[in-house]
């Protein structure tokens, strides 16, 4: 069916309508022209026979124009990204090279791990959004046009409410929980308005979402955006005057304040994760920008920042001028990053000697120690005002680190910190120098730890010798595997050969304890029936039934020694006479059934009962009988 479609048109191309997701159009398309076979037509319209339609971010956009041709509502997949997919409301939110990897999926791939590259599994908030809608917009949709569909506005993440009509929105279906995941699933018209209060804070984020879905903004750099809620924040005295730092503990108190404690939202639990003074999405969408964080932390922190999207918008341009004038054009986290970014251009921040470091730690909202650090990597001369860590300090710190000592004896033996020596380390230390020679050290002395284990656990294999020096192998392995593998081929675990059992003498060893234990069981005042499991649990379980095979003697007398269900009634029935009559009671008939406990008497029984309370011989005498049916 796929090789005939392309050359033919169908016969029903529904309109693209306002605010329609893709998926609800493709859905209206294959129910108008009774597009039952379903794989077919998934392979037809994208190009993968198992492809699975995406609700908000649909893939294979560029098959999807090829297939359609004229008959497209939108001439290019480019038109299809920005009108019916919920991919401008994620856009702003990342870099332009994320942007550009987002965009060649939704054209050309299966959109397989694009929600993790966009951030919607961050936070744990639910990458796949329910299918939605709104009961007013519903009945408006059938006045007017005889149909309802899917609206983008209706399955934004973390919008519960309608942002026109300002009511709950019912969800309809889900398609995590659908059998079929290929089946298009449309709205069912007539919906009932759920019965729930909307508050303001809800209709508030659904209007910020529309607001950020419909504005298309461009992807913006991370450190840009980061610095426009950076100046926000210092707008609103949330920045501490030293260093620029934030007041996360203060700031999570206003948010939670100002958002009511997040009550009205599902996300709530998610939102409030993190220590007991900070929320942990807030800390890491301004402390670590580059890191995924869902769409819902962004605009929670813009709604309280600046209550709408085009003042956001705004700030970002405003915050893009005063970069461009600053001539910063990139953050640098560590001193290789700053060697490759600042050492080609003179003209940069941190070669800018009018700078003085505090001052370049509040421009770019980094601590003084690493602006020192980044200028010191860049050979930008530093005035040294040091009070107790000397220039022969350093050098010390130095001299033991090119030795191969660790940070923690170092700090010991010098009076430093850890830390300290980590920005020795960090600031000084020639690692492209000095790093094949620590690793050549290294290797000796792990490979002769590894031969003097061996050759005391040499019979014990390699697993003994890994349990031993663990580490070391895991060095090993990682730096010197080959000299490893030649090692631990001529290891080899030498077997204990277990001695061969005399199964004669055991067995005649387990005779006599069976005979004890037979004895044991049957004279106790009130047993239970005596069975082959319960004699060999007196003898060692399991460890003798799997070797009855071995003992045949031992097997038949077991067998000779287990009581059957009808002798064992029969003991129940002499024992209970012997009560009766030890008790000096009428030896009735039915006063033996109600002694002997037993539920069903067959006519066997009963004449066993009858013979006994006729016919009943002295109580020793019977009890003696009973012992010799079993020798």
């Amino acid at each position: 069916m796929a090789d005939q479609w392309p050359n033919r048109r169908l016969p029903t191309i529904p309109d693209l309508l306002p605010d329609e997701l893709l998926y609800s159009w493709i859905g209206r398309l294959v129910t108008a022209n009774a597009l039952h076979a379903r794989k077919d037509t998934i392979e037809w319209l994208f190009g993968d026979r198992y492809a699975i339609p995406c609700i908000d971010l649909q893939g294979h956009l560029t098959h999807l124009c090829q297939v359609l041709g004229t008959d497209a509502p939108l001439r290019s997949p480019n038109a299809f990204i920005e009108t019916s997919t919920l991919y401008p409301y994620h856009r702003p939110f990342l870099s332009p090279s994320r942007d550009e990897a987002v965009v060649r999926i939704l054209k050309e791939g299966g959109a397989k791990g694009l929600k993790t590259i966009m951030g919607r599994v961050a936070n744990r908030f639910g990458a796949t959004p329910p299918l939605q809608i709104c009961a007013r917009c519903a009945v408006e949709d059938m006045a007017s046009l005889g149909e309802t569909y899917w609206r983008r506005t209706h399955h934004l993440p973390g919008v519960s409410c309608c942002a026109k009509h300002g009511i709950a929105l019912t969800i309809q279906a889900r398609q995590a929980l659908v059998t079929d995941r290929q089946k298009f699933i449309l709205p069912v018209g007539g919906v009932a308005p759920v019965q729930r209060d909307v508050g303001q804070l809800e209709r508030r984020f659904a209007r910020l979402a529309n607001e950020v879905l419909l504005a298309k903004l461009p992807p913006v750099d991370p450190w840009q955006r980061r610095s426009a809620y950076f100046h926000a924040l210092e707008a609103r005295g949330w920045c501490r005057a030293r260093g620029g730092r934030i007041d996360f503990p203060a700031l999570s108190r206003e948010l939670k304040q100002h958002y009511e404690d997040f009550q009205w939202t599902v996300h709530r639990e998610r939102l409030l994760a993190g220590d007991s003074s900070t929320m942990a999405w807030l800390r890491t969408l301004l402390s670590r920008p580059r890191v995924s964080v869902h769409p819902i932390c962004h605009l929670l922190l813009i709604g309280y920042l600046f209550n709408s999207i085009a003042a956001f918008a705004l700030a970002i341009r405003d915050d893009s001028d005063e970069f461009s004038d600053r001539s910063v054009v990139a953050i640098y986290p560590n001193a290789d990053d700053a060697k490759k970014g600042f050492g080609s251009d003179p003209g940069l921040a941190i070669r800018d000697v009018s700078l003085s470091c505090r001052a370049l730690a509040t421009m770019l909202h980094r601590s003084v120690t690493t602006i020192v650090t980044w200028r010191r990597a860049a050979g930008v001369p530093i005035a040294e005002r040091r009070k107790w860590l000397t220039p022969e300090k350093v050098r010390a710190v130095v001299r033991a680190l090119v030795a191969g000592k660790r940070h923690k004896s170092i700090a010991q033996s010098h009076h430093v910190s850890i830390s300290t020596v980590s920005r020795i380390h960090k600031a000084y230390f020639n690692q492209a120098k000095h790093e094949p020679m620590l690793l050549e050290k290294e290797r000796v002395r792990r490979r002769r730890h590894w031969m003097n284990v061996t050759s005391r656990m040499s019979k014990g294999g390699v697993n003994a010798v890994r349990n031993r020096a663990g580490a070391t192998y895991a060095w090993l392995y990682r730096h010197d595997r080959e000299w490893l593998r030649s090692q631990t081929q001529v290891l080899r675990c030498v077997p204990k050969r277990r001695p061969r059992v005399d199964w004669a003498t055991r067995e005649a060893g387990l005779l006599v304890r069976l005979e004890i234990e037979f004895k044991h069981l049957a004279t106790a005042s009130s047993r239970r029936r005596i069975t082959t499991t319960r004699l060999v649990a007196g003898l060692g379980g399991d460890n003798v039934r799997v070797h009855l095979r071995q003992m045949p003697r031992l097997k038949a007398r077991l067998a000779e020694m287990s009581e059957s269900v009808e002798a064992f009634q029969q003991y129940r029935i002499d024992n209970a006479v012997d009560r009766l009559t030890y008790q000096g009671k009428s030896c009735d008939l039915w006063r033996v059934q109600r002694a002997a406990g037993i539920k069903v008497w067959t006519a066997m029984l009963r004449r066993y009962a009858q013979e006994v309370i006729e016919h009943r011989p002295p109580s020793q005498a019977r009890m003696n009988h009973r012992r010799c049916r079993y020798h």
